[in-house]
């Protein structure tokens, strides 16, 4: 028998919990430019379920995998996801596969000045 967690339920309970006066009150299911106006609230959210299961053997890329049929993950990842949550992604991907994560690859700077001929 296996056993499975739901963390969309868990993930939308934390988002629609008011934490303090004015905090908003948003779902998975929000259009995506007006999800991108929260990322603090879903970061949260994640990380709150990620410690909740962290016995159990959770994964925070197990999380972010689960969301799969709300948001496109490169995108998710890219505009969303803050530098905490990549670490630990980061961390565990290293650990279980031996490889560094893509999306912890630092952006190189484009140098700005070109030289003249």
């Amino acid at each position: 028998m296996s056993f499975r967690i739901n963390y969309i339920n868990e993930i939308n309970a934390f988002l629609m919990e008011k934490r303090m006066e004015g905090d908003a009150q948003i779902t998975l299911t929000i259009p995506e430019h007006e999800f991108k106006k929260t990322p603090e609230k879903f970061n949260y959210a994640i990380k709150s379920v990620y410690e909740k299961h962290l016995d159990s053997g959770i994964k925070m890329f197990h999380i972010i995998l689960s969301l799969h049929n709300y948001f496109e993950i490169g995108w998710l990842i890219k505009n969303i996801l803050d530098n905490s949550n990549k670490k630990i992604i980061t961390e565990e991907m290293q650990t279980a596969y031996n490889i560094p994560a893509p999306i912890c690859k630092k952006k190189k700077k484009k140098n700005g000045s070109r030289k003249k001929k």
